[in-house]
């Protein structure tokens, strides 16, 4: 029953004669201008009809008044998917409508084509070849529409020129992404989500090599795009690349946004000594034929199994000294994994933990504070010398911090937001005595709630890493470490599991 309703056979179109599709396809002027949309059986038809006001009588007579270019797909294809096919319909026909009211085009080709149908069938039944062969041969616009066919088809992308004078581009993100990363979906919308939670100390990783991306952009595109392009670096944040180009933030976010919908670069966290990189939980075994084929073209002595390897467990990009000879290759081979998102950044998030104590589980409380307090809270930097602290000399601190400190009353004043019970428990650290480290544990707890990693409080807070590690350290007995991928730098792959999931 499935295969009688189905209008689709080996991908293509299949079921139609051409007067059923002139019939269906066909639209009157009162639905000029507007989406077209049609559901037959698995197909679905989308466009842009479009009508064309002709300036004189004879125009009028000879000119085309209305015209209509489709695209056949499958019918259960999601709604970003059909938006794209209807904004490309409509970008084709308004070209094609400006090139009809400049010179005629497309009066032009429909006499060509015409003439060509007429041809064939004057011609003996055994001489007979296909009207779109020949069509092929004699119409530049039947050559435009099958080059973009196959291009869309092939590549998702398509660069062309219609009628030798106006310049279309237009790519499917969906098709385009999958070149890079194959078992993710990549939708639109998930593209402007991802620019929303883009930060100023977020990178840009290009995805296809400089010399390659520039020969494909357009005669027309921004001498600021081409200076990005040249100037972006893995190592720098999009803040730097901004001051290096002399443009505002705002620019090289724009200028980012269109390097992510074209699929032409990724977003991560710029590559320093600091970072630590893990195996991606989406990493699919066996890798395909085709990137170990590139890696072994970049690395040709290295083999890409043993290089995962060495990230079975979170490590930073520096090698021991004795194979210091080969640090640059190592940063280069994490750029590759990088771009193919086989390895991931994992950051350093922070939750303050304050238990509820009453007088009568203090005791338990400060012990279990006790047992813990000589954990090394290490992010990714060395830390602060660990305080001595017996259990007596705990005990008295707390006592004394939240009983007759002499700075009890300065301190309270800091901690003011806090209810009675956090205040004790931050005031029983060792640390807290010492105010300028109060005050900036205090300005830093807004992003104590696990949701913004160090790098970001070291961005927004203007506070280096060592200072910032160190504050961590002295207080670690009341915060608690997590660590994960940046939110904004995997939205493509938590998509891409959750749909999984759901399909399971």
């Amino acid at each position: 029953e499935g295969d009688n309703t189905s209008n689709i056979r080996n991908g293509q179109l299949d079921g139609f004669s051409d007067e059923t599709l002139v019939n269906i396809l066909a639209v009157s002027k009162s639905l000029c201008d507007a989406k077209f949309e049609l559901k037959v059986n698995d197909v679905r038809f989308v466009g842009h009809p479009l009508s064309i006001e002709h300036r004189t009588e004879k125009e009028k007579q000879s000119g085309i008044s209305m015209f209509h270019l489709v695209f056949a797909i499958r019918a259960e294809a999601s709604y970003s998917i059909i938006l794209c096919y209807h904004d490309f319909s409509k970008i084709i026909s308004l070209i094609l409508k400006h090139e009809e009211e400049r010179v005629g085009y497309l009066s032009q080709q429909s006499t060509t084509l015409l003439g060509a149908r007429d041809e064939i069938e004057n011609l003996p039944e055994s001489q007979q070849e296909h009207p779109f062969d020949l069509a092929l041969r004699t119409s530049l616009l039947a050559q435009e529409i099958e080059h973009i066919y196959h291009n869309l088809c092939r590549d998702g992308e398509v660069r062309q020129y219609i009628n030798k004078w106006v310049e279309l581009s237009f790519c499917l993100p969906q098709k385009l992404h999958r070149k890079h990363f194959p078992n993710i979906l990549v939708e639109p919308e998930l593209i402007y989500e991802c620019l929303e939670n883009l930060k100023p100390y977020h990178a840009l990783l290009l995805l296809v090599e400089v010399p390659v991306l520039l020969d494909s952009l357009s005669t027309d595109a921004s001498s600021a795009l081409r200076r990005l392009i040249i100037l972006t670096s893995p190592e720098k944040s999009l803040k730097t690349l901004a001051v290096d180009l002399d443009l505002s933030l705002m620019q090289v976010f724009q200028l980012t946004g269109h390097l992510l919908y074209w699929g032409k670069a990724t977003i991560i966290y710029p590559i320093c000594e600091n970072n630590h990189y893990v195996l991606s939980p989406s990493l699919t075994l066996p890798i395909s034929l085709d990137i170990k084929n590139k890696f072994f073209d970049n690395f040709p002595d290295e083999n890409l199994y043993e290089v995962l390897t060495a990230f079975n467990l979170p490590r930073t990009i520096i090698l021991p000294p004795s194979q210091n000879h080969k640090q640059e290759q190592f940063l280069d081979e994490i750029v590759f994994l990088l771009k193919h998102h086989m390895i991931i950044q994992i950051h350093t998030y922070l939750c303050l933990s304050i238990p509820h104590v009453s007088n009568s589980s203090m005791a338990h409380w400060v012990q279990h504070r006790t047992k813990h307090v000589s954990i090394s809270f290490e992010v990714g930097s060395p830390i602060s010398e660990k305080s001595d602290d017996t259990d007596g000399i705990v005990m008295n601190d707390f006592v004394k911090n939240t009983i007759d400190n002499p700075s009890k009353d300065n301190a309270k004043d800091i901690l003011g937001h806090l209810s009675a019970h956090e205040k004790n428990a931050v005031l029983a650290v060792p640390a807290s005595k010492n105010l300028e480290d109060l005050q900036l544990f205090v300005d830093l707890s807004k992003y104590f709630d696990g949701n913004h990693h160090i790098e970001e409080m070291m961005y927004h807070e203007n506070i280096g890493r060592s200072a910032l590690v160190q504050l961590i350290d002295k207080f670690r007995s009341i915060l608690i470490k997590h660590e994960h991928e940046d939110p904004a730098v995997s939205m493509y792959f938590r998509k891409m599991e959750t749909e999984e999931t759901e399909h399971e």
